[in-house]
């Protein structure tokens, strides 16, 4: 069973048949309900073990990689956590149809659990393209888990683990969200700025928001200050945030004071201003992902200048955005992010 925002509370192994099985959700009261029968995923691909080739290892388990499809296959069945990560992760994905998604192909459960997914060229973590279309292209898939009917009608997907490495680049050059393992399903909430009691500091603590490192109540604006660290490190070119900082540094630097990454001078002012909302401390003050798809496909299709990703001429006006701008900015804590 899916419980939102926990850990795997089960003493026992599930058997095969149970791998797969009805998902649950827990209301605003702490009740669980069963939701609708997940879409039954039957396209079992008929895959020989000799043609898959080892394209990575995780925590969970080992990627392989056979034609144009990815085979996940968690390796360690003992561990009960693995195993609901797993499991949940195969129910969210059965559930999801979105072009900007990883989508699943196939589930197997005869030998080791396995996931058939579709193949991804490599991911925002080794490759840094310079497009404004990966950042719309992400913004959109956090858009649909948000939107309260991604896989069930008034059921919030809250992603948790959004960084370069979870978003992957197809041969064409299309965002695909990967790595469901962590998100959370919660009712949809009828305010903006909801918030839910969900397990605290899950996630890779540098993209981490700082309500969740707190282990406070936290909602969907989590996905969007990790998107803003995302896109940070995609423009910037300069390595990862933080890459110097140890777990004390992130909880007394970022967490507690605020601390972010310096922009660049020549970025232009609306691309700044949007990364700059999207990881304000106040997680009511950053724009959903639905709102952030508007702005960010607006940018596109008026870069201003030549090159989007620098800074407008004098007479280009950036009147028609809505986020504003800080005309001081906290300087960085190290040289890492000069």
């Amino acid at each position: 069973m899916l419980s939102v925002g926990s850990e795997a509370s089960s003493t026992e192994v599930p058997r095969d048949e149970e791998w797969f099985g009805q998902m649950t959700y827990r209301d605003a009261r702490g009740m669980y309900r069963v939701a609708k029968d997940v879409v039954e995923v039957t396209n079992y691909c008929d895959i020989s073990a000799s043609r898959l080739l080892v394209a990575g290892f995780g925590t969970q388990g080992t990627v392989y990689k056979t034609g144009e499809f990815a085979v996940k296959v968690i390796q360690n069945t003992r561990c009960l956590r693995h195993i609901e990560r797993f499991r949940q992760e195969a129910q969210i994905l059965a559930r999801l149809a979105h072009p900007n998604v990883c989508r699943l192909r196939g589930i197997g459960s005869a030998v080791l659990p396995s996931l058939v997914l579709d193949w991804v060229e490599t991911d925002l973590s080794r490759v840094t393209p310079r497009s404004d279309r990966v950042a719309v292209e992400l913004a959109s898939a956090l858009a649909h888990l948000h939107s309260g009917n991604a896989i069930g009608e008034g059921l919030v997907v809250i992603h948790r683990d959004v960084k370069p490495a979870n978003v992957g680049i197809t041969a064409s050059g299309q965002v695909k969200l990967l790595d469901f393992g962590l998100a959370a399903v919660v009712v949809a909430a009828p305010k903006k700025g909801a918030t839910w009691q969900l397990t605290g500091f899950v996630g890779s603590p540098t993209y981490m928001a700082p309500e969740n490192a707190r282990g406070a109540r936290y909602g969907t604006p989590v996905d969007v200050y990790s998107f803003s660290l995302t896109l940070w490190e995609l423009f910037a070119s300069r390595g990862p945030p933080f890459k110097n900082f140890s777990l004390d540094d992130l909880d007394r630097y970022v967490v507690r004071r605020g601390q972010r990454p310096k922009l660049p001078l020549d970025w232009d002012p609306r691309l700044a201003a949007v990364v700059e909302a999207s990881w304000a401390p106040t997680p009511t003050a950053r724009p959903t992902a639905s709102e952030l798809v508007k702005v960010l496909v607006r940018l596109e299709e008026n870069p201003g200048s030549m090159d989007p990703f620098h800074a407008p001429s004098s007479s280009s006006s950036s009147g028609s955005w809505r986020f504003s701008i800080k005309k001081k900015r906290r300087p960085p804590l190290n040289n890492n992010n000069r």
